[in-house]
């Protein structure tokens, strides 16, 4: 019903071995199941990161349990958690928290590579199909970047009428 053209192979051909097209319908079903799960895996790992005080440690991969335990039972890091950005938080965290501090690194990566193709995404479109990898790099650059350029002494240092 869902496959016109495999039906319609189906009556012009009765002796179409299905069996073949179910293996390997099985095949994709498991590959896309497995794709699913290191999605939900990946989900449960963002949450943790985000939430550190109210992720259920038995959620959690046995490498992260002990460290979350630790952490969610100090008050200290809590009040740190609570009155600090998550970032700086994280810097805050002792070596004990290795496993902790590399999935947050992992996280502000994705966040960061996510951003980047977000702005790139953006700057490139069909008005502006001229920009050659020089302009693109430069766009990205500033628009990933905190620094704030000071326009007035860029203009300052401008001539403004070239010399013959």
């Amino acid at each position: 019903m869902h496959c016109p053209t495999f039906q319609s192979q189906l009556h012009k051909n009765q002796d179409i071995d299905t069996q073949v097209y179910v293996g390997k319908l099985d095949t994709l079903i498991q590959s896309f199941n497995s794709w699913y799960h290191d999605f939900d895996q990946c989900r449960l790992l963002m949450k943790h990161f985000a939430y550190l005080f109210s992720v259920s440690v038995d959620d959690l991969s046995a490498e992260y349990q002990l460290e979350l335990t630790d952490l969610q039972a100090s008050d200290e890091l809590c009040a740190i958690y609570r009155k600090n950005s998550l970032l700086d938080f994280y810097k805050t965290l002792r070596d004990t928290f290795d496993n902790l501090k590399e999935n947050a690194l992992v996280h502000t990566s994705m966040y960061c590579c996510e951003q980047a193709f977000s702005h790139m995404k953006l700057n490139t479109n069909n008005t502006r199909n001229q920009l050659t990898d020089d302009h693109l790099e430069a766009v990205l650059r500033l628009s990933t970047s905190n620094i704030k350029p000071d326009i007035s002494k860029l203009i300052d240092d401008m001539q403004h009428h070239p010399s013959h």
